[in-house]
């Protein structure tokens, strides 16, 4: 997915959202200049994976810089859910870490046309994740009229940084799965 201004807007608000309130945003140009802060390989087409690889090991003192495990997130299977909803999944797959990967800070927010159109959602179940497969089915309120839609999150990386990670497509594109109903 091309660098657009939507997706420049989204990159900077998800890029300190953990921080949003006390900090400035990134400027315009994060996304295409690979700013600290955001997923180096992003923004991501629904459908894509993003990993993000973190050590072995249970406790801090104990992880093993060396054999670093990639933890994967994808959001797909974006289709309208009524006329100003979008029901979607986050697929989170977790490799043995020999802990679990915390997720409760986790909080996917959903943006069309460049503008947020909900609030950030807690992801509801489990959030203490063991290694396997996680399908988290959400929701979020789109305006009838959107062309352009985008969900992101900030997860952190394994030093603690918030890394935003943005995935997108058309709105159309989810009206027309809805109506081919695949």
């Amino acid at each position: 997915m091309a660098a657009s201004a939507v997706t420049r807007t989204l990159t900077t608000a998800f890029a300190g959202l953990a921080l949003a309130a006390a900090a400035p945003a990134l400027p315009a140009t994060a996304a295409e200049s690979g700013a600290a802060g955001v997923h180096p390989d992003g923004p991501f087409a629904f459908g894509d994976q993003a990993a993000i690889a973190f050590p072995a090991g249970a406790y801090p003192e104990e992880y093993d810089w060396d054999d670093m495990r990639d933890v994967t997130f994808a959001v797909d299977s974006v289709e309208r859910s009524g006329p100003e909803s979008v029901q979607y999944r986050l697929v989170i797959e977790t490799p043995e870490l020999g802990r679990v990967f915390g997720v409760a800070d986790l909080r996917p927010q959903c943006f069309a046309d460049g503008g947020a159109s909900d609030t950030p959602t807690r992801l509801p179940g489990n959030v203490e994740l063991e290694s396997g497969t996680y399908i988290y089915a959400l929701e979020c309120a789109v305006p009838a009229d959107a062309r352009e839609l985008e969900i992101g999150f900030d997860q952190p990386d394994p030093h603690g940084e918030p890394l935003a990670m943005v995935f997108g497509g058309t709105a159309e594109a989810a009206e027309a799965t809805e109506a081919d109903g695949s």
